[in-house]
């Protein structure tokens, strides 16, 4: 599902009937850095935050703050990320084509 929020930019959910994310790609909105702790993903470092069996991973792309915010653990967070297209592809959130 997509949704456009003009005051955010579009976001996306996706479930599994166990699982559920949110990916929201912002403007590149400021954020208090020691709230969270430093992930590595693929676009670089990531800032990511568990709290009351959530977790929070967001990073910097283009311009933007990619948001992806589930029931997820840590390591799932990472490879989420990892798997996600760069946010100017035709494809962000979805895999790449190629697979990766």
């Amino acid at each position: 599902m997509k949704l456009s929020i003009p005051s955010i930019g579009r976001a996306w959910a996706f479930e599994n009937g166990h699982y559920a994310v949110v990916v929201v790609e912002a403007g590149n909105v400021p954020i208090d850095p020691t709230a969270y702790r430093e992930l590595p993903t693929r676009h670089g470092v990531g800032l990511y935050q568990w709290s009351d069996g959530a977790s929070t991973l967001s990073y910097s792309d283009a311009g933007k703050r990619i948001w992806i915010a589930g029931n997820i653990k840590q390591e799932d967070s990472q490879r989420f990320a990892n798997r996600l297209p760069e946010v100017t592809s035709a494809f962000f959130p979805l895999r790449s084509q190629s697979g990766n």
